[in-house]
């Protein structure tokens, strides 16, 4: 299923659905004068992955979940 086209750059180029989602934490960032903003994703996610790697460089880090210890 594509992505609809839902909003227009100022030169008046069509942007996805995606494409708006990942640019407005990028404006956050620059505002804020962070100089990174994360995404974190299944490994199996292969959309989101093909996205992401199109506009940002994947890290070394593998993330964890540990439950809460037992009372």
């Amino acid at each position: 299923m594509a992505v609809p086209s839902i909003g227009a750059d100022p030169t008046g180029v069509m942007l996805s659905g995606v494409h708006l989602l990942l640019a407005r934490p990028r404006a956050i960032s620059a505002e804020r004068g962070w100089n990174t903003v994360g995404r974190i994703t299944g490994d199996d996610n292969h959309r989101a992955r093909s996205k992401y790697n199109q506009v940002a460089t994947p890290t070394m880090f593998v993330t964890y979940d540990m439950p809460q210890a037992s009372a």
